[in-house]
């Protein structure tokens, strides 16, 4: 059973219907500030997931096969104060949470916690002092910085991913953790799944309209942002690359001397499509499935 916490309202509906829609584990959301959880509500979940956003970190357990047996901390903890953009107050912003996200991996001790942050100088000194935290605390900690693009994004967007583990590598090694489990899990669900999307009738539409298709024939899509695409009236550019974000669209700047990808159907917000509000704050802040997806591989890789 899985936990999820985030205290963004329109968040927290948003995982709810992927949840009923089957895009994600099944679990309870719980809106509540990560400062008033407390560890007695965590009873009873094997994997915890806060500042939950849409859901990306549990998504991406499910398709590398992450076993369900082992206690799991997920949390990408807001990383404004430590972003090149902002008022670069760092610890002293009232958004630095990993006090309260400490507080509940020191008093539940899962067996694993994945993270993710910026890789900003102040974005670096949080971590070694996150780092210095988990190692008090018996956890082996490891992490490394990688973009998007090495996953076959059209963007750049570095983030360093981290994660801890508890116990000793040959307790690892006898987890079940095997590649034939990622290959199942992943045989087990649909490869063209849409976390940013509010409608569940629409995600029940599309997994209706994708089984009528050959997939050998389709290029496979799996990347977190796409919606059902809609007319525009705004001005784009299509280019097609063999990747997970093959379908994107391009919006060209004001002077037409640069171009930036952005999911399809997030067009126009101009011409009063709230959905594409939506998507904006969505998925504006959240992770890469396929770069966490590798990540989490890699770790599962090592540890066995």
């Amino acid at each position: 059973m899985n936990y999820y916490n985030e205290n963004d309202p329109l968040c927290c509906a948003w995982l709810r219907i992927l949840i009923a829609a089957h895009r994600l584990p099944p679990g309870d959301v719980d809106d509540r500030s990560i400062e008033d959880v407390k560890p007695q509500d965590l009873k009873g979940y094997t994997h915890r997931h806060f500042f939950a956003g849409i859901g990306v970190w549990p998504y991406a357990f499910m398709q590398a096969g992450w076993p369900e047996t082992i206690s799991t901390f997920t949390g990408s903890c807001p990383c404004q104060p430590f972003s090149a953009p902002g008022q670069h107050k760092g610890i002293a912003d009232r958004r630095h949470l990993w006090p309260a996200w400490y507080r509940l991996i020191r008093e539940c001790r899962p067996d694993a916690l994945f993270g993710e942050q910026v890789t900003t100088k102040n974005g670096l000194s949080w971590f070694d002092a996150v780092s210095l935290d988990l190692e008090r605390q018996g956890y082996a900690v490891g992490a490394c910085g990688t973009t998007p693009a090495g996953f076959g994004a059209p963007h750049r967007r570095q983030r360093l991913y981290f994660a801890g583990r508890l116990g000793d590598a040959n307790r690892w090694r006898q987890m079940e953790l095997s590649p034939r489990a990622r290959r199942e899990a992943r045989n087990t669900g649909s490869r063209n799944e849409r976390l940013a999307d509010t409608s569940i009738q629409r995600l029940e539409r599309t997994e209706l309209q994708q089984r009528k298709v050959d997939l050998k024939e389709q290029p496979i899509n799996g990347s977190v942002g796409c919606s059902v695409r809609g007319n525009t009236k705004a001005t784009t550019k299509r280019r097609h690359t063999k990747s997970f974000w093959s379908d994107c669209e391009w919006l060209p700047s004001k002077d037409g001397t640069k171009e930036r990808p952005i999911e399809p159907g997030s067009f126009s917000l101009a011409y009063g499509a709230p959905e594409g509000v939506g998507l904006v704050r969505g998925f504006g802040n959240a992770l890469c499935a396929q770069q966490a997806i590798g990540f989490i591989e890699a770790f599962m890789e090592c540890s066995t």
